[in-house]
């Protein structure tokens, strides 16, 4: 609770909104919204009442056991459900149908008309308020940083205002792990903290992190080359973080966690790959579109190949058949843990960079020297891994229990420090508000139509999001690549899409955001040098570049684009009908 409450976040979203939500709990109900903000003499409460007696277990009693007042609710599926619902909607309209007049027809003929003249019509936005590209800041910030050789490593210092707590990042690269073991770096990730380690179960490895921490975690890091979208490097990343105080206690439970996780409790894996799973399929409905992208880019790229194997549909299908399986069978999932704990655990092959106050870099340094010296000199020998994009049709399909689609069309372009890729990143901007958001959304019906491009990957996508409709919006996506080439765009709309891809560059980061993503750059090769001359060259984007990049990314290499559509069997088999050569792969998640 104390951490919660020192630490300065707000990555992506201004620290002081968070203040004000913390306040408006206390103030809507009546109370000074100041008292929210005292914590220091909230905590001297909670501790006093505590020492006094009985107090957590007394508010659990009153509150929850002996509290009548409660409801359980219950949701079972119903695979018929949506089957029903179209019927009863064509029933409805049938009947509703048939009661019309030839006046009232015409008058909902009439109204649609309307609506897509409407829908049409160009709008009026200088009503609206907006930045200039001259309140743009040229340069972006320096974040200062130190670096400084420990042995053999080189250990980087952000100095930043954390309010007393440290940030710890590892970067530990897979670069050396056989291809067969790459699919389970995500999975090795996600165990890491919930199995237990050194002797502790996982509930106590738990209540340690929990006492002593703000969090742990590993996850799997993908960095592309900003030079080469075909020199993709993968990385196991650790984000460890606690007041400086505890410093001590984190790096032990570190130090726990890897040379000694617990892969052996295979009763816990299979819990835990069961969270995984039910987690992951929940996901797919709320970013359809995200995973539909990935899948299109896994064929176009090495780097879109590897992030598909770790967080796509891939990832999916393997964890699925991982849980399906019974406990006997996990031991060489087991065996694969392992391996990779000691291939990619060790001295020579840590990234290291803390962010703090410059005054407990002592504290955090004494230790954090410790635990890196402490991990074996040499990784076990292996042979290393290779990744390439998947070899199938360029036109895919994914059924699973949905009953709406999404949909992607995704295009190679260039990397990073090509003279195109500000261009690039422009355009879908434009596209989306320009295009795609009327056509797929206000008159498809779907919830989104969207357009990104990631600068680093290379990959700009054109997107639907729980759309109704599955050949319509593939054939909107031609016309738009034909629009974007063709139209002399508005000066004010590109002056609004080069806006728009500011409030991403410089969208707010917290101290410790500040310092992670620093170092994030230096690992990458991607010097401040080269993110100003990407800003200068999107602030000088103009109409005619759009069309120029728009014509030679997009509509030359639309044969060589790829697509992946997420939706139900049913939907898939009735697009195919209609798509002649470019018929989808169907496969079932």
């Amino acid at each position: 609770l104390e951490f919660a409450h020192k630490e300065v976040v707000g990555d992506s979203y201004p620290y002081p909104l968070i203040i004000l939500m913390r306040i408006m709990g206390t103030w809507i109900h009546g109370g000074d919204p100041k008292d929210a903000l005292d914590f220091d003499a909230n905590v001297a409460k909670i501790r006093r009442s505590v020492q006094e007696g009985p107090y957590f277990q007394d508010l659990i009693r009153r509150m929850l056991l002996d509290n009548p007042h409660r409801i359980t609710l219950t949701l079972k599926p119903d695979t018929g459900l949506q089957q029903r619902e179209d019927a009863e909607v064509a029933r409805r309209l049938e009947e509703q149908k048939g009661t019309l007049s030839d006046e009232a027809k015409k008058a909902i003929v009439d109204r649609a008309v309307e609506l897509q003249s409407a829908q049409e019509a160009e709008e009026d936005l200088s009503v609206l308020p907006t930045l200039e590209l001259i309140d743009i800041t040229p340069e972006e910030s320096k974040v200062h940083g130190t670096a400084q050789p420990v042995g053999r490593l080189e250990m980087h210092w952000f100095d930043q205002p954390t309010n007393g707590i440290g940030y710890v990042n590892l970067h530990l690269p897979v670069d050396d792990l056989p291809t067969e073991l790459l699919p389970y770096v995500p999975v090795f990730c996600s165990l890491m903290t919930q199995v237990g380690a050194a002797g502790y179960d996982y509930s106590q490895m738990a209540e340690r992190m929990e006492a002593h921490t703000g969090g742990i975690r590993f996850k799997p890091t993908l960095f592309e080359d900003p030079t080469d979208l075909s020199g993709p490097r993968g990385f196991v990343t650790l984000k460890a973080k606690c007041l400086t105080a505890h410093a001590n206690q984190m790096y032990d439970i570190l130090d726990d966690l890897f040379h000694k996780p617990n892969f052996k409790d295979l009763d816990r894996i299979q819990t835990v790959l069961q969270q995984i799973k039910v987690s992951f399929e929940n996901g797919i409905a709320g970013s359809g579109h995200s995973y539909a992208a990935r899948a299109a880019g896994s064929l176009l790229t090495p780097g879109g190949r590897l992030r598909e194997m770790w967080s796509g549909l891939e990832q999916l299908t393997l964890i699925k058949g991982l849980a399906s399986e019974q406990i006997d069978s996990l031991k060489q999932l087991s065996e694969k843990l392992v391996k990779i704990q000691k291939q990619i655990f060790c001295h020579d092959k840590v990234n290291a960079a803390v962010t703090g106050e410059v005054k407990d870099f002592p504290e955090l340094r004494r230790g954090l020297l410790k635990f890196v010296n402490y991990l074996p000199e040499e990784p076990f020998a292996g042979a290393p891994g290779e990744v390439s994009p998947i070899q199938v049709s360029h036109q895919q399909g994914y059924a699973i229990n949905a009953p709406v689609s999404y949909v992607a069309r995704t295009f190679r372009t260039v990397p990073y420090t090509h003279a195109d890729a500000p261009t690039l990143q422009v355009l879908a901007k434009l596209l989306r508000a320009g295009y795609l958001h009327r056509e797929i959304r206000e008159k498809g019906g779907a919830y989104g139509g969207l357009a990104s491009y990631s600068a680093e990957s290379g990959l700009l996508s054109l997107l639907s999001y729980r759309d109704p409709h599955i050949v319509r919006t593939l054939n909107v996506y031609d016309d738009a690549i034909r629009w974007a080439a063709e139209t002399d765009h508005d000066p004010e709309a590109v002056k609004e899409a080069i806006l728009s891809v500011f409030s991403d560059l410089d969208k707010p980061l917290s101290p410790g955001g500040k310092g992670a993503q620093e170092f994030l750059n230096r690992l990458q090769g991607l010097t401040l040098e080269q993110r100003n001359q990407y800003r200068a060259k999107l602030l000088a984007t103009t109409a005619q570049q759009l069309k120029e990049v728009a014509r030679t990314y997009l509509v030359e290499r639309r044969d060589e684009s790829t697509v992946a559509v997420i939706s139900n069997e049913e939907a898939l088999k009735a697009a195919n009908q209609d798509l002649g050569d470019e018929t989808l792969a169907i496969q079932t998640l």
